[in-house]
């Protein structure tokens, strides 16, 4: 196949090769660019999923301190400094209730999910259950002392769903972490693969193609060297094939035949002019020893017939 293939449709193969081998290597790229992304973003998710977890677990313990805090300040007498503790427990209390909305609103996986979920009955009677200690600690001693065991209750049944939370979001962002880094190592090793493979697909169409025009080029090099050496009984066309480099062969063959001929043409017509000389020769020889009845009968052929006709009169 490739002796009938043309030079130019040699050099096109080479470059489409070429193209070829370059789109895989782009490809296997962009392909890797965007598993590496994913990855980030998993990253990412697994990153905001721990901060807020954290901020929860931290502002669930804070706020059960603040409540302490304000049990203190009232059993010692400092109702004056109570309002500012409140205020304190309230905004520990929203954000812990920002981080755990934060939370839902991640596209966490679903083991994870559930988790979440599973520690939102707990937030919200933990919530409940400082709303109802901030109204007793506003009532007096007496009622906050009351609702103090409620409240620890909550605060227990809620430390113990952010402690499976927690441990989730952590298995989360290690096996996140995990994942990214064998991905990446796969993708560069991917990547590293195929770019090998493309440049060995370039290389080798590169050398077929130069291979496929220049073994030609050298047999007719060499066959012309005996042509110009003499050697016109060569046919260049027997030694190459049918393409571009063929069709040149064939165009010198055609001229070398047209030399040939020329040249047994020319040996034809001087074996001709040698026979007429001598048989001229013999007959003036005997002209000069005066026989006169020396005459050519074998005629000496259109070009040379005169001088026979002319000797014989």
């Amino acid at each position: 196949m490739l002796r009938t293939l043309s030079i130019r449709k040699a050099l096109l193969a080479a470059g489409l090769t070429a193209v070829v081998a370059l789109a895989i290597t782009a490809g296997a790229g962009i392909f890797g660019m965007w598993k590496n992304t994913h990855s980030l973003r998993q990253q990412e998710v697994a990153m905001t999923a721990m901060r807020s977890g954290m901020i929860a677990d931290m502002m669930h313990d804070r706020s059960r301190a603040l409540v302490d805090h304000t049990l203190l300040i009232l059993s010692n007498g400092h109702e004056s400094e109570v309002p500012a503790a409140l205020a304190e427990l309230d905004r520990s209390v929203a954000t812990l209730s920002a981080a755990l909305d934060a939370l839902k609103g991640l596209d966490l996986p679903a083991e994870l999910q559930v988790s979440v979920e599973a520690a939102l009955p707990s937030a919200a009677a933990y919530l409940q259950a400082k709303q109802d200690i901030r109204q007793a600690v506003e009532a007096g001693p007496q009622a906050a002392a009351s609702a103090m065991p409620a409240f620890q209750a909550a605060f227990n049944d809620l430390a113990a769903a952010f402690d499976t939370m927690t441990a989730t979001i952590e298995t989360f962002g290690k096996d996140s972490a995990d994942n990214a880094a064998s991905m990446n190592l796969v993708l560069t090793l991917v990547l590293a693969g195929v770019s090998t493979v493309a440049a060995l697909v370039l290389v080798l169409g590169s050398w077929t193609s130069a291979r496929h025009v220049l073994r030609p080029i050298d047999r007719m090099r060499a066959a012309l060297a005996r042509v110009a050496a003499g050697d016109f009984s060569i046919r260049l066309a027997a030694i190459t094939r049918e393409d571009d480099i063929g069709a040149i062969a064939r165009d010198i063959d055609r001229v070398s035949q047209r030399v040939q001929e020329a040249m047994a043409e020319q040996d034809a017509l001087r074996a001709s002019a040698q026979g007429v000389i001598a048989r001229l020769g013999v007959g003036l020889r005997a002209l000069s020893t005066g026989d006169l009845s020396q005459s050519i009968d074998d005629p000496f052929g259109d070009d040379y017939d005169t001088l026979r006709q002319d000797f014989n009169e």
